[in-house]
């Protein structure tokens, strides 16, 4: 998601410095994108990846892929329902110690 939040953000930078909307770094936020870019960093991100199943991975890009597209359909008014936003982190809230 850093990787899918530095795209937006050079994006930004493109438009404050004048480059038309036509001529943006385009993003592909497929599955099928996405998982050469998790290959790539997998052992450097998740150096326990491999005692892990595949398919968890599998499915973690594809459900990143599937919000990337929500929040970029939300973003140009074409998603119906709910505004969807970028979150760039989790805030975790701790409550008492479970015993």
């Amino acid at each position: 998601m850093a990787i899918a939040e530095a795209n937006l953000d050079a994006r930004t930078e493109e438009r404050l410095s004048g480059i038309g909307e036509a001529n943006l770094t385009k993003l592909d936020w497929s599955a099928w994108s996405m998982n050469p870019l998790w290959n790539s960093v997998k052992d450097q991100v998740a150096p326990w990846h491999r005692e892990v199943t595949s398919h968890a991975f599998r499915s973690g890009v594809t459900n990143a892929a599937v919000a990337l597209k929500n929040y970029d359909e939300s973003k140009k008014g074409v998603r119906k329902g709910e505004s969807v936003d970028f979150q760039s982190s989790r805030t975790v809230i701790r409550g008492s110690p479970s015993l």
